[in-house]
């Protein structure tokens, strides 16, 4: 988190998470923005994640809106209008058809310099195809393997370019077993 995304929340900005689950990531973003779209498949789960921010009185300085998505599409009222949107432990769960609708979709909602943080997994990645080796197939409750490769080129079809990459050989489970990227809009 200290690398590919709390730089890039900043007081008064408009963040969004993709796949924001219970909470975990966005109790630690909300109170560095302004306005914060807690995005999800499961009502359940932005139910638990406003629980949990609201317990906490994340929400009494920043704005925080919980939205349920479907069929990989983001709200429209958001096209232009992200200063920083991830997806952080979401991807390493969907397939590349998911993630590449996902990437357009994140294409859309920001702002021409706003940033784009996509986590995936690395089958590239030592620990990433040790995870690989003992899963029997490709699952939500598992993950859904891919390469940094197929992210790069899926975000170049979807408009964006690479300003940043995770690195293997660094100490942190995240870097050994999967990939993360921030993006930008391609010139």
């Amino acid at each position: 988190l200290d690398d590919f995304l709390l730089p890039y929340v900043s007081p008064g900005g408009v963040v969004a998470e993709i796949g924001s689950g219970g909470g975990r990531i966005a109790s630690r973003v909300v109170p560095l923005c302004g306005t914060f779209h807690c995005l999800d498949i499961s009502r359940e789960m932005l139910k638990k994640a406003r629980e949990a921010i609201s317990k906490a009185g994340l929400d009494k300085e920043t704005t925080v809106h919980y939205t349920p998505i479907d069929n990989n599409l983001l709200p429209e009222p958001l096209a232009d209008s992200l200063d920083f949107v991830y997806a952080f432990d979401t991807f390493p769960h969907c397939d590349t058809h998911t993630i590449f609708s996902y990437l357009k979709e994140m294409k859309r909602v920001l702002k021409k310099d706003g940033r784009a943080l996509v986590h995936t997994s690395n089958i590239l990645a030592p620990r990433g195809f040790a995870r690989f080796a003992q899963q029997k197939g490709a699952s939500v409750q598992g993950f859904c393997f891919t390469s940094p490769d197929v992210v790069r080129f899926l975000a170049a079809q979807a408009g964006f370019a690479v300003e940043k990459e995770s690195d293997t050989s660094v100490d942190n489970i995240y870097y050994q077993r999967d990939y993360l990227c921030i993006l930008r809009h391609a010139e």
